[in-house]
């Protein structure tokens, strides 16, 4: 197939799946067959943030300096660290939980998707028919629509890494790209090797299994930080209210103004730290 005829297939389709049932406020259609692989914009769209990368920067960096110019009022130090926080959590930490959190919605329904898949090829289907019949066992969502479009774009004559690329580009995880590779495995040996769908679905079952034990073994661990922080913002909060004058001494006198915002500082550090301690990745 022609080379321009095959970026014409690929745009065709860019705009043909939105992910369901999610109202976004703010949302600009993105051309992902421009998309540079490992580019900052990528990650945007594996997190579900369709803008374009120097928009979502430019947003982020303002509202940086404005939480930055309040934190001003009880000093530079503070102003200066929120602001960078504000930037990092924004621009990296934010983007990587929600790409991981559309991964972990998506993943358990792989295995679905691979049952399907092999009891199609099992029972005399083609590789195109198995996998449409693959990607209608699995409900209704982003990772369906996907599977769908990628299998719309096989049957057009594309390669399977063609077809499948824009998924790839959407949902992040070495998941995806070990379906890619089985399912051209399978194509590249005439359609002898269905051991890589079996072994592989059993894998993602069991690593699911133990994602599921490891977050209820730190429920726990969560519910005390949750009552700690609550009480090392409340405590201030209630001396304050009781003793207003005890606050604003601190706030009038520079050693004061410094201990509050380190006391600040350590504890949006502490918040920050922990709840990259708790979010699991796999």
């Amino acid at each position: 197939m022609e080379e321009s005829k095959r970026l014409e297939l690929l745009r065709q389709f860019t705009y043909e799946f939105d992910e369901p049932t999610t109202k976004k406020w703010l949302s600009i259609k993105i051309d992902l067959s421009t998309v540079a692989p490992n580019s900052y914009t990528e990650k945007l769209v594996q997190g579900g943030i369709d803008l374009p990368a120097q928009f979502y920067i430019t947003l982020v960096t303002f509202f940086g300096f404005t939480i930055g110019y309040l934190a001003f009022s009880i000093g530079i130090f503070l102003a200066v660290y929120t602001f960078a926080l504000f930037a990092y959590y924004f621009l990296v930490t934010y983007v990587d939980e929600r790409a991981q959190k559309r991964r972990k919605k998506m993943v358990p329904q792989i295995p679905s998707f691979l049952d399907g898949l092999t009891v199609s090829l099992n029972t005399g289907y083609g590789l195109d028919a198995a996998l449409l019949q693959g990607a209608q066992s699995v409900p209704e969502g982003l990772l369906r629509s996907e599977l769908e479009n990628a299998v719309s774009l096989l049957s057009t004559g594309l390669t399977v890494d063609e077809s499948f690329r824009r998924l790839r580009q959407r949902i992040v995880g070495r998941e995806i790209i070990s379906i890619v590779t089985a399912i051209d495995l399978f194509a590249s040996m005439g359609g002898r090797m269905l051991d890589p769908f079996e072994r592989l679905s059993r894998k993602l079952r069991e690593q699911e299994r133990a994602l599921a034990r490891a977050d209820r073994d730190l429920v726990q661990i969560k519910q005390a930080f949750i009552i700690i922080g609550a009480l090392s913002v409340l405590a201030p909060l209630a001396v304050f209210f009781m003793q207003p004058g005890y606050i604003m001494g601190a706030m009038n006198d520079e050693l004061g103004r410094l201990i509050l915002q380190g006391a600040l500082m350590v504890e949006i550090t502490a918040i920050f730290v922990f709840k990259n301690m708790v979010n699991l990745k796999v």
